[in-house]
């Protein structure tokens, strides 16, 4: 059946920009409360509890998107009749969002003020101290992180799946496919010095076992995240490459790595210098030995150590999603941009940590100019000022506050970058004639905005998500 939107504007990333606008879209297996009429539609309950109220989950397809003359004429030539017009008064239709980076399994801490004086190792200690060790608390966790990221327009993430008690675990990631969200649920594992074995070991199991409990099609897929270089050995990274490579290779889907990289102070000190917390924490746990502090001392930077250590140019064959990259120097960006890699950069996160005070401003326009995919991630909800919601918009409308950045890149990073970055398709976060549509929001503006893509981004207005794409996209 044909489902009509009719509102004030339609934009994308693309610069698509259609004012008045009327999308059609073709929509198949429509739930029950979304074929109620809306008088006597219940309140969703029958529906997943994460969805926010009135929103169309069903396969979305775009039928044709302008002007609404030029939709009355293409349904006169269809001959077809849409079976709802839905109007949508002063708000901008746009597609939905990525999170590109996400700790879900946090969500449950919530916001928490951070303290310069305990650094990140304090940060660090406050997660160990309050991560969740049981399966019925890291679902409630992920569903209510999936709750806060659609009531923030996102419809796909790219989630960390934290250890439970140290150890790898497939939990977070059969939680996440019990959402309503798509995108890619990253595997973490440790293992460095004297606990390499262990973690090689543990993550080979924990990868067989998601293979064996998680279907390949589902809407959320695997993906790997050796956690860091400082708690992550060359072998870690190497066996993560070659494992998504295969994967690829053998039509399986194209899966995506990731790993935190050059995020702290904390970290480049223990990678520049073999000093620092960080140093500490490891020989605290018996993880440090000689050949640890051999291959530390020396590196230029951590994004150096990541190349040059790791080879990643000649010997990682996969794509990997760099989280942060905070601390960026000009031959550090040379090398990011002779390389595949994207980077998913968290602005509040950032400024919560105060890194531009250690490193200065993030250079996450001077990537995006050398040709690299920079799209946007939240982090978790602990660096965020509120849990109202877990949202990218919020990351864009940030960065145009401060930067004055170009919104229309913003929106791209944080739609079809975002896509890019974990394999998803780039088709199903624009407008595309005949393609899948992952989500539809209306984002509320001020009436008469002269430019939509500024609109949206200068609004304080919740996104409003109206419609969700039920399949794997």
């Amino acid at each position: 059946m044909l489902v009509r939107y009719n509102a004030p504007a339609a934009i994308d990333a693309t610069g698509l920009h259609i004012a008045p606008a009327s999308l059609l879209l073709h929509v198949d297996r429509l739930h029950a409360d979304d074929e109620a009429p809306e008088s006597s539609r219940s309140d969703s309950s029958s529906r997943h509890p994460t969805l926010p109220p009135n929103t169309l989950h069903a396969n979305l397809r775009v039928e044709a998107l302008a002007t609404p003359t030029e939709i009355d004429a293409h349904l006169r030539a269809l001959g077809a009749t849409p079976a709802r017009t839905i109007k949508v008064v002063d708000a901008i239709l746009t597609p939905a969002l990525v999170n590109a980076h996400s700790h879900l399994d946090l969500t449950h801490i919530g916001p928490q003020p951070f303290d310069p004086a305990e650094g990140f190792t304090g940060f660090i200690r406050l997660v160990l101290s309050r991560r969740l060790t049981e399966l019925h608390d890291i679902n409630r966790s992920i569903a209510l992180g999936a709750s806060l990221s659609l009531a923030g327009g996102v419809v796909a993430v790219g989630d960390i799946a934290g250890v439970v008690e140290s150890k790898p675990s497939v939990w977070p990631l059969l939680a996440l496919a019990g959402t309503p969200l798509h995108g890619v649920s990253f595997l973490e594992y440790f293992g460095i010095g004297e606990s390499e074995e262990a973690g090689v070991h543990d993550s080979r199991a924990a990868i067989k076992e998601a293979a064996s409990r998680h279907p390949a099609n589902s809407r959320v897929r695997l993906g790997l995240q050796p956690h860091a270089p400082y708690t992550a050995s060359l072998r870690l990274y190497l066996e993560a490459s070659a494992h998504a490579h295969g994967a690829q290779r053998n039509g399986v889907y194209p899966m995506r790595v990731s790993t935190h990289l050059a995020e702290s102070p904390e970290e480049r000190e223990l990678i520049t210098r073999g000093k620092g917390p960080f140093r500490q924490f490891l020989e605290r746990v018996g993880w440090w030995n000689r050949a640890v502090e051999k291959r530390f001392i020396g590196s230029e930077s951590p994004i150096s150590y990541f190349f040059c250590n790791c080879s990643i140019l000649g010997e990682m064959q996969a794509p990997f999603l760099l989280a942060h990259v905070n601390n960026c120097s000009n031959s550090d960006l040379r090398d990011l941009a002779n390389s595949p890699h994207s980077i998913a950069y968290c602005p509040r996160s950032s400024s919560y940590f105060r890194n531009h005070e250690h490193f200065g401003p993030h250079r996450y326009r001077d990537m995006l100019a050398a040709g690299i995919n920079v799209c946007l991630g939240t982090d978790s909800v602990i660096n965020l000022p509120n849990a109202d919601r877990l949202s990218t918009l919020d990351e864009a409308r940030f960065l145009f506050a401060r930067d004055g950045f170009d919104p229309r890149e913003l929106l791209a990073m944080a739609t079809i970058r975002g896509a890019r970055a974990l394999g998803l398709p780039e088709t199903a976060f624009r407008f595309s004639q005949g393609d899948t549509l992952a989500g539809l929001l209306a984002i509320p503006v001020a009436s008469n905005s002269p430019n939509p893509w500024e609109a949206i981004l200068r609004s304080t207005d919740d996104p409003q998500l109206i419609a969700l794409h039920s399949q794997p996209l």
